[in-house]
């Protein structure tokens, strides 16, 4: 069974009616499925985008660097992972 990738919104994984099937380029196998994002949902993250900017503004520099580099980290073991 091909995996599943949901995406991430205002801090959860969703999924949406439009399924975007992933495939092989080589023998067009299926190798996963994530969906789309509509218009709702990008409504949705520009309002979390909007909100969490405001709680962003109030840490200290050293904080919000402290916070990237993590991020980073994160997606790098990621990208290493899969």
């Amino acid at each position: 069974m091909a995996q599943e990738y949901p995406f991430y919104l205002a801090g959860q994984w969703t999924r949406s009616e439009d399924i975007l099937p992933v495939t092989n380029p080589w023998d067009d196998a299926l190798v996963g499925s994530t969906w789309l994002a509509g218009d709702a949902d990008v409504e949705s993250a520009i309002a979390a985008a909007v909100s969490a900017a405001a709680t962003m503004r109030g840490l200290p520099a050293y904080e919000r660097g402290a916070i990237l580099a993590r991020t980073s980290a994160i997606l790098t073991d990621l990208r290493h992972f899969g």
